[in-house]
């Protein structure tokens, strides 16, 4: 009897080891990871800007003069920028010139300070060489020969004097991200300068207290 539940026992154990291995054996065939692509800031903005225009088509509470005139407006900041940094009319690969700017780094972020090309329409992206963006500094456009500006989603705040004297200035287009815009950031720009906000963003309530010209988008 005693060499029965012997042999039993050792049976068991037997078959126990044979099947640990296997238990905690890792699969051969994992998952690959997961890549995904960064849209550029280029890419970004335009997406939103044609939602913006599919938005302005399908709204039936406004009218239709309105409507066609915001979205002109909103296809010609497209054009614009397709013409700017498109490298070509097939292209769809197209990036931001980010060595362009100068910024500083704080805290691991980066603050425009800057701009060292020639382009009339710019774009603050909303980031450079790997950091985020979340500002533009004291006077960094003061007296550039800037016509349009837009701003990209992400940016937190426009320091005193940014955009001081920029006297061909006609527009700037600021995202809700937007929560502090110092002092005579615009003073000096065209008498057509405009800004171009979210409804209720600080941008809007800034360009109302202050008397600017400004387009609900």
């Amino acid at each position: 009897m005693k060499i029965k539940l012997l042999s039993i026992t050792l049976i068991l154990a037997i078959f126990i080891c044979a099947l640990l291995p296997s238990c905690s054996e890792a699969p051969k065939d994992s998952a690959p990871a997961i890549t995904t692509h960064k849209e550029s800031s280029y890419d970004v903005i335009i997406r939103e800007l044609e939602e913006k225009i599919l938005e302005l088509q399908q709204n039936q509470y406004i009218s239709e003069a309105e409507s066609e005139k915001k979205i002109k407006e909103l296809q010609d900041k497209i054009d614009a920028l397709r013409a700017q940094y498109t490298t070509a009319p097939s292209s769809s690969s197209a990036t931001l010139p980010d060595s362009v700017f100068t910024y500083t780094v704080s805290n691991g972020k980066a603050i425009i300070s800057g701009f060292t090309g020639k382009d009339t329409h710019l774009v603050i992206p909303s980031q450079i060489d790997g950091f985020d963006v979340i500002g533009i500094a004291e006077n960094a456009f003061e007296g550039y020969s800037l016509k349009s500006v837009i701003i990209s989603n992400g940016v937190q705040f426009i320091d005193w004097f940014a955009f001081y004297n920029c006297t061909a200035l006609s527009s700037i287009t600021i995202p809700s991200s937007v929560t502090r815009i110092g002092h005579s950031a615009f003073d000096g720009a065209s008498q057509s300068f405009t800004i171009y906000c979210g409804n209720d963003s600080f941008a809007h309530k800034y360009a109302q207290s202050y008397g600017i010209a400004y387009t609900v988008i």
